[in-house]
């Protein structure tokens, strides 16, 4: 039983030791990722296709520490309907990028736009760094690195080059709940 309180007790002080450094809070919290599917209220997500009802999202964990919110609908009733899917992850940047520093994955996520790639652009006013990409007219995403996450909206749809202003709002509305 002595044994057992001097074990507690060392591992009560390492504890308390990796818990006093600067930024173990903010580890801490980082290591805790909050459901995606909590950061957009449906009503709100509804807002990406308001003549269809979007089905319920499916939230899923990834192999990266991310946790992924799913949207998916269609339109129309002909043989080959409109597909949509709209996505939210919230993920932890350690794990999408490793070994690299904030700097890092501040400059990596940047990177499209100040490269004038086609068809991306910086956002202002969300997080450290935001970026908007379309890698096809049919697929569109917002990321922003923010409060020590790395979140990203995304939307796949016939139309979905032209929703940037929509998908910015939305990441706005999410980075609040965050």
């Amino acid at each position: 039983m002595l044994l057992h309180s001097q074990h507690v007790s060392k591992l009560l002080a390492i504890a308390a030791l990796v818990t006093s450094f600067p930024g173990a809070a903010r580890l801490a919290a980082q290591a805790q990722a909050k459901d995606a599917c909590s950061l957009l209220r449906p009503d709100e997500v509804q807002s990406v296709a308001p003549s269809t009802a979007i089905g319920n999202a499916v939230s899923t964990n990834d192999n990266l520490g991310s946790v992924v919110c799913t949207y998916r609908w269609s339109t129309g009733k002909t043989a080959t309907p409109a597909q949509y899917a709209f996505q939210i992850v919230n993920g932890d940047p350690s794990r999408m990028f490793p070994a690299m520093s904030e700097a890092q994955i501040k400059e990596a996520l940047l990177r499209p736009a100040k490269q004038n790639q086609a068809d991306a652009s910086l956002v202002s006013g969300i997080g450290d760094a935001a970026v908007f990409k379309s890698e096809s007219p049919t697929k569109s995403d917002v990321t922003a690195f923010l409060k020590g996450r790395i979140v990203t909206l995304s939307i796949e749809a016939p139309d979905a080059r032209n929703r940037k202003d929509q998908l910015v709002a939305l990441l706005k509305l999410a980075s609040g709940r965050l």
